[in-house]
Parts: C-alpha cells; structure tokens; sequence
C-alpha cells in the first residue's frame, strides 16, 4: 500500500516537472500535455486503489500547486529588464526643442509631409502632419505641438 502511494506521488510530481520543463525550455510543446495526461493517470490510479478521499485531496494539492507553478513560469519567462531614459534608452528623440519655431514646407502636407528648418546652424528635414488643414509645399509653417514623436505644425 505504501509502494502504491508513493509511485501515485512520484507520478504526480513526474508530470509536474513535465510541465516545469515546458515552461523553462520548450513552451507551447507537448511537454505539457504529456505533464497533464501523466497527473490524470496518477489520479486514476489513486481513485482505481484507494477511491474518492485521497483522489478529492490529490486534487486539490494539485490545484493548489498549480497556480504557483503557472506564476512562476511566467515570472520566469518574463522580460524583467527594464529601459528607462536614464539609462540612455529613448524611443524617439526629444523633439520640444522645435516648440514655436518656424519652418519650410518641404512637400504638400496632407495632413502628413516633411518641413525644413535650420537650428543652432544645423538644416534639418523633420517629417510632421498638420492641423487638419492642406498646407502647400513652399508655405511657412509654425510648430505648434509635439505629441510623442508626432511634429504638428500649422500655416504661419
């Protein structure tokens, strides 16, 4: 009877580790079908000697652990690094420093285009959309918003 439980626990932790080594090495493979399928026969087996109470609480230690199991996997698996600007990380370059200024249309702006405009000795082509409105190409335009790496500009 002993040798019986313990092969129905060793079966149980068996397809836990399956599901382990599913979530560490090989996710979404049949690793974690064969963990689950082995933890059923394990439970099978328990209700085959031993019948419904210690089949009840096989089940409920392993919806205990499963939960564990799941958040760590993810916890695992993660990205856990995080880029932050500090660190250099920019996603888009700072672009408040054309706040207010004054530009070139370089082509039609529909609302979307390109504008030209010199800073700090420096001639720079910036792509951008305008406030709704057409703006030809060759108009002077006026930076009026940055909204993250969006230029929106309006005839000046």
């Amino acid at each position: 009877m002993l040798e019986e439980i313990g092969f129905i626990c060793l079966l149980t932790l068996a397809g836990f580790l399956l599901v382990a080594l599913d979530i560490l090495f090989l996710p979404g493979s049949v690793l974690v079908l064969s963990g689950v399928a082995v933890i059923v026969y394990s439970m099978h087996l328990n209700y085959e000697k031993f019948g419904w109470g210690p089949t009840g609480l096989q089940l409920l230690v392993c919806l205990g652990v499963t939960p564990f199991l799941v958040k760590w996997g993810l916890n695992h698996i993660s990205l856990k690094q995080e880029l932050r600007v500090e660190d250099g990380y920019v996603s888009f370059p700072d672009r408040k420093k054309y706040m207010g200024l004054i530009a070139i249309a370089e082509s039609d702006l529909r609302p979307s285009g390109s504008i030209f405009l010199k800073l700090e000795g420096k001639e720079e082509y910036l792509d951008c959309v305008s406030d709704g409105t057409f703006i030809e190409k060759g108009s002077t335009v006026k930076i009026m918003d940055i909204q993250g790496p969006s230029i929106v500009v309006q005839k000046h």
